[in-house]
């Protein structure tokens, strides 16, 4: 089979490895669809994605649908044809957090392409049979493919408690941002303010909401004026970007929540810790998912959330240097990139 490994940084070449047998619990995955995540493309730039940095060669990719073409002995639930998506980390299942429901914070998880760890850029790939969910007809491979980033965007929406009524603002519309939006949107959530740098990437956004471009506008002046001074009850920080994580205390309300999704490029931050005392913000960090997939699942099956518009660009398997390149040099407006295999 082909595997596409990354070598060093702005290197990736395509090679010939084994094909993988499914071990009894689980199956054979021929995979179909793969998207390229922020932290992939940080490996390809810089070699280093948060605290993780690659000393040797290994396979990039963790979003990812394909078909069952082999399953192990013990499984009775899947066969042969069955189209699914994986979800890529596998936990101990045996520690505090494993035990409670909260498995994304396993601290011995396993997760597709957090180097070392091989990921997905394969023609095949072997899964435990607990992390393969079956799609139904309505769902395509492409869309199978965005329920890991729109995991994300669920599980943020879960950790806010939003409620009816409620104002909100979403900082950065990249990927994780825009699946945020739609699970809001999805959520009954109508008063929403959305901020990005990019005016390309806002004027994607087709849904009903208030753009504003942080790049030539304010956005604490603009929320706080539409909102009567009184700020939002929830910010969905999105971008990592420090002067937006600054700029949510200051638009959210009194007794407010800051949903922190993205990763601060810079790993310390000042904050007024004096006005959130003050002003009760809780600020809670949202880390991947944990039981979201049937959740991400039945909203595509419903047509409750639409992905497909947030793939912007394909590429085909063997040109996946090609792929990353675009990503590294384009001045198009890029959401998602979806390597297709076939």
């Amino acid at each position: 089979m082909r595997v596409a490994i990354l070598h060093k940084t702005q290197d990736i070449r395509i090679e010939e490895r084994e094909i993988p047998s499914p071990a009894s619990q689980e199956v054979l995955i021929k995979v179909k669809a793969v998207g390229i995540c922020g932290s992939d493309f940080q490996y390809y730039e810089t070699g280093i994605c948060g605290t993780y940095a690659f000393s040797e060669p290994f396979i990039l990719g963790h979003e990812a649908a394909g078909e069952i073409i082999g399953v192990g002995a013990e499984v009775k639930d899947l066969e042969d044809g069955d189209r699914v998506a994986i979800e890529p980390g596998q936990t101990c299942g045996r520690c505090m957090y494993c035990k409670t429901g909260r498995y994304n914070l396993c601290p011995d998880v396993i997760f597709l392409a957090a180097s070392p760890v091989n990921g997905a850029f394969s023609e095949y790939l072997v899964m435990p049979r607990h992390l393969v969910f079956k799609l139904p007809p309505t769902v395509s491979y492409e869309e199978g493919a965005m329920i890991e980033p729109l995991s994300v965007g669920i599980h943020a929406v879960n950790r806010a408690k939003l409620r009816h009524g409620d104002k909100i603002a979403i900082f950065g519309q990249g990927p994780i941002g825009r699946v945020t939006l739609a699970v809001a949107l999805a959520s009954e959530i109508t008063d929403i303010f959305v901020s990005d740098i990019s005016q390309a990437r806002l004027d994607l956004i087709d849904e009903k909401v208030s753009k504003i471009n942080a790049m030539n506008q304010d956005p604490v002046s603009i929320i706080l004026e539409q909102t009567r001074q009184e700020g939002v009850d929830v910010v969905f920080e999105a971008s990592g970007a420090t002067k937006a994580i600054q700029q949510a205390l200051d638009v959210v309300k009194r007794g407010g929540k800051i949903i922190q999704i993205g990763v601060p490029h810079d790993l310390t931050i000042p904050l007024p810790l004096a006005k959130i005392v003050d002003n009760q913000i809780d600020i809670l960090g949202s880390f991947r998912y944990a039981n979201t997939y049937p959740v991400a699942i039945s909203l595509l099956d419903k047509k409750q959330v639409n992905v497909k518009k947030l793939i912007t660009h394909r590429f085909s398997f063997d040109k996946i240097q090609d792929a990353f390149e675009f990503i590294r040099t384009s001045k198009e407006p890029i959401i998602k990139v979806m390597i297709n295999f076939d």
